[in-house]
């Protein structure tokens, strides 16, 4: 058999992400992840259909580049493992990276323009290293995380150690600077929080996020939303 006669593959989409990418629950539960079938990337695989082969890449305290102290959470910095992840699943159709989130604890200090800055990294990896099966270039799609809310019953208690009111404005400004990153560098751009809040603890989707921000990204992804940066 040669390659002319094998089935067509599906096109992949790699989603790479923190814990709202893995699918973590917003408030306590018996389970640490919500079902393929309920979070998101699991509905945006359904909403794609055979056509198309979403890729989950979500770690829970995954930043864009900077390291945490403790040991126990040592490889949470997304850069060095990102460049491995794109070989791995390379050719891409689209690349989904969803980041941020995390670097907004008090304990790192960034600004919103650092943070997006960081995206930078990734956009150089993916035009290095990867392309659509066709030989076109990979479609970037870069997405601002819903904003932190911490009048949310849940926040003090489950995220106030780590997020304090200065990681909620700066939450409140880090689409503008994402926008701007993909603007500057051709990629395409989506404002999560267009379509998800987050839950009880502030930081987390809300179930019902997943499916409206799921059906989004299939919008965009099949080419009916308009999503470009401008």
């Amino acid at each position: 058999m040669t390659s002319d006669d094998s089935p067509a593959e599906p096109l992949s989409l790699l989603c790479y992400g923190d814990s709202n990418t893995y699918g973590a629950p917003a408030e306590p539960a018996d389970f640490h992840r919500w079902s393929s079938t309920l979070r998101w990337t699991g509905r945006l695989q359904q909403a794609l259909g055979p056509g198309y082969k979403v890729v989950e890449e979500g770690l829970r305290g995954r930043t864009t580049d900077v390291d945490y102290v403790e040991l126990a959470r040592a490889g949470r910095n997304g850069l060095p493992y990102f460049g491995p992840c794109v070989y791995s699943h390379d050719p891409l159709h689209a690349v989904i990276i969803m980041l941020g989130t995390n670097d907004l604890k008090f304990e790192f200090d960034r600004s919103p323009k650092q943070i997006a800055a960081s995206l930078n990294s990734y956009i150089d990896t993916v035009r290095a290293n990867t392309a659509q099966a066709d030989g076109h270039e990979t479609r970037i799609i870069l997405v601002s995380p819903p904003r932190i809310d911490d009048t949310k019953p849940l926040f003090e208690t489950l995220r106030g150690a780590r997020y304090d009111r200065t990681s909620v404005t700066k939450s409140h400004q880090l689409a503008s600077e994402i926008r701007r990153i993909a603007d500057q560098r051709g990629a395409e751009f989506v404002d999560a929080a267009e379509a998800a809040t987050v839950g009880a603890d502030g930081v987390h989707f809300a179930a019902e996020s997943h499916k409206l921000f799921a059906e989004r990204l299939a919008e965009i992804v099949l080419g009916v939303g308009s999503n470009l940066a401008v």
